[in-house]
């Protein structure tokens, strides 16, 4: 059971990570944002949202280090949500007529003789 003070110690420590100077400034972010927020909406607005609820100035918030973050962390979302969209069930009609189709084959296949016309090219 979380503590009253455990949400303001987590804040704390967030605000301290994004303002230091070490690595994965953003960890905390991400278990304090809804990965939906993260995923759909424009990076000022996320970032507009971060520095609101880390009671920062925007500026106190590197731009280019947060749209790196910001790209990682979308890229790996997004390829969660193919490879999960790739296996989902589809309701598609069932056709069977690709079980009548029976290959040619290529030795009673005759080419034909064709004259390709070659036009020269002017700039």
């Amino acid at each position: 059971m979380p503590t009253e003070g455990q949400p303001d110690q987590l804040l704390n420590t967030a605000r301290q990570s994004l303002l230091g100077d070490g690595y994965g400034k953003f960890d905390y972010v991400e278990m304090m944002v809804a990965p939906d927020f993260l995923l759909s909406e424009k990076p000022r607005v996320i970032r507009k949202h971060i520095a609101k609820l880390l009671q920062l100035e925007i500026d106190q918030i590197n731009y280019v280090t947060f749209m790196g973050w910001l790209y990682r962390y979308r890229k790996r979302g997004i390829t969660h949500t193919k490879t999960s969209m790739a296996f989902a069930p589809r309701n598609l009609p069932e056709d069977t007529a690709w079980k009548n189709f029976t290959p040619s084959e290529p030795v009673k296949n005759e080419v034909e003789n064709k004259t390709i016309l070659v036009y020269p090219y002017k700039k």
